[in-house]
């Protein structure tokens, strides 16, 4: 089991909205899990989590205000050569993402990308929906089979994508209050 959470608001606010969601999700388990806070500057810091007892390390980083947030609980094999990355850097532009679920590595999928199938059967999930972010932008939804709930933070267009498998499968819930948005999928 899996989930994902997090924010974006026009003004920032404290990363305790964040933490919260997070501990709504921590019952899903997940061998990796991680939160991630995006500053004004839209710089990034990785918010500590005690794996053992899933509580967060207090300490000054947590006063901060943040412009958005990602948090995610995950399984992962292993062999995953990939613990605890939602940052991934592409030819020079910064993206964070946070993914739950499947995707179907399938030619519709490789084919768009212009990869081999056995590069995207070797990659993390994450990377690959990152990857195929970096390539198609939102295109990349017309290609991206599978059962999933993902966010993606763009930097350098300084924008949160939230999305869901086109069945609807993986549950998103998504909520607006004044000068901000939050999603949680967890089932």
């Amino acid at each position: 089991m899996a989930g994902i959470c997090g924010f974006i608001s026009k003004q920032p606010v404290s990363i305790q909205n964040l933490l919260a969601m997070h501990q709504k999700i921590a019952h899903r388990g997940g061998d990796d899990r991680g939160v991630l806070g995006i500053m004004n500057d839209y710089s990034c810091k990785r918010i500590e989590i005690n794996k053992d007892d899933n509580c967060i390390n207090m300490s000054s980083q947590h006063e901060e205000k943040y412009v958005a947030g990602l948090g995610f609980h995950r399984n992962i094999p292993d062999n995953a050569w990939s613990k605890s990355t939602i940052h991934y850097e592409i030819d020079g532009k910064k993206y964070y993402t946070v993914f739950d679920g499947i995707l179907y590595i399938n030619d519709h999928l490789t084919e768009g990308l212009g990869i081999e199938r056995q590069l995207a059967e070797s990659m993390d999930p994450v990377a690959l929906i990152t990857l195929a972010y970096h390539t198609r932008g939102l295109e990349m939804l017309q290609i991206a089979d599978g059962s999933y709930a993902f966010a993606i933070f763009d930097e350098a267009k300084k924008e949160l994508i939230v999305y869901r498998d086109k069945l609807g499968t993986k549950p998103l819930y998504t909520g607006m209050v004044p000068m901000a948005i939050s999603y949680l999928q967890a089932k």
